[in-house]
């Protein structure tokens, strides 16, 4: 088996591991919320709450948001030592872990929206008003395969951001970065740059509406960019000790 597989093999591992836990966190904190909101008065829900509607399955974009910025940046601290102590090349690690976040996005997307299609029937037999409006999908209206295609786009395109500042945080060190961040932050806000509050502004809009063929070609091209700006970092990165 050439280093590549391995790289691959050894990642998706990691990702089945990954995936059992926020499994397991999901469909507990799905059961307990359900449980609290049968038991509790309305003034007190678990969940997502509008008014009187409530989704218990919705909160679960908190924690796998969560998830995903964990899982992507330790993978560089964890994953990348390992990967070139397999004597895999760095594109062979960065393949492995392209591969594995979209086995993982799907995997999540899968779970997350069979949950999301069956938390208004629940919420609605424990006695609440369920929620079925999310802006980018509506769980009475659309059918599951398209809630589990928007997530996975979704997912991927949050994942993809997250390696690339991965690799910058392995690179450079957490107080170089925020140094960094800050610097640039300041310079947009002083010489009122428009382009790139434009492009963030449109990649919110985005990512909290429903999808498109041209919101999608956007996401598409984000996450494209994304990986390769992670691979143009990391390809000229060597494995060291992160101090800060």
């Amino acid at each position: 088996m050439d280093s590549s597989k391995r790289m691959i093999k050894f990642q998706n591992q990691w990702v089945k591991k990954s995936l059992t836990s926020i499994w397991i966190i999901m469909i507990t904190l799905d059961l307990l919320g359900y449980a609290v909101n049968y038991y509790s008065s309305k003034t007190s829900s678990m969940g997502l709450v509008n008014d009187d509607l409530l989704s218990v399955a919705g909160a679960n974009t908190l924690v796998i948001g969560i998830f995903l910025v964990t899982y992507g940046i330790m993978v560089y601290y964890e994953n990348f030592p390992i990967a070139i102590g397999f004597s895999a090349t760095r594109g062979d690690f960065c393949k492995a872990v392209i591969i594995s976040n979209i086995i993982m996005c799907l995997a999540i997307a899968v779970v997350f929206g069979l949950l999301m299609y069956i938390d208004r029937f629940i919420v609605s037999a424990i006695g609440r008003q369920p929620m079925v409006e999310f802006g980018i999908f509506n769980t009475a209206e659309d059918n599951i395969l398209y809630i589990i295609f928007s997530m996975f786009i979704l997912f991927l395109t949050l994942i993809s951001l997250v390696n690339f500042v991965g690799s910058l945080l392995y690179k450079v060190g957490w107080i170089k970065f925020l140094i960094g961040y800050l610097a640039i932050t300041i310079l947009v806000k002083l010489y009122n740059n428009s382009i790139w509050v434009n492009m963030w502004d449109n990649l919110r809009k985005t990512l909290t509406t429903r999808i498109t063929p041209i919101s999608l070609i956007y996401l598409l091209i984000t996450i494209f960019t994304s990986y390769i700006l992670g691979y143009l970092v990391i390809k000229r990165t060597n494995i060291k000790c992160i101090k800060n």
